[in-house]
């Protein structure tokens, strides 16, 4: 499995090991959102490394769904931060209606092509 940030001009791959339990496979697979310590090298090795490592062990993980699959994944921390409470359900939403977004967009380009 391949993520890459949604900022293309600097467009950031990770692979996601394919063996054992893996927090950001299951939030991509499962299309559910994850809120707490992502036990994952992945980001270690290749998101720290190119954004920093947060103060804080705690992340959130939002899938970005499109036509039922997952199209993106937003990571966020609380960089130089204390963790504090965040509005999971409010991002949820928000990532919910982003999709609808690029769902409509989709449609739209289809039928124009069409």
């Amino acid at each position: 499995t391949q993520v890459a940030t949604e900022d293309t001009s600097n467009m950031l791959r990770l692979r996601i090991s394919d063996e054992g339990p893996s927090d950001l496979r299951d939030v991509i697979e499962g299309g559910r959102v994850f809120h707490g310590k992502p036990d994952e090298a992945t980001l270690e090795e290749d998101l720290y490394s190119q954004i920093g490592k947060p103060v804080s062990p705690e992340a959130l993980l939002v899938p970005l769904k499109v036509e039922g699959r997952s199209v993106a994944l937003i990571y966020g921390d609380f960089g130089s931060q204390a963790a504090s409470p965040i509005e999971g359900d409010a991002l949820e939403i928000l990532a919910s209606q982003a999709g609808m977004a690029f769902e409509l967009a989709l449609l739209r380009r289809r039928k124009g092509s069409g």
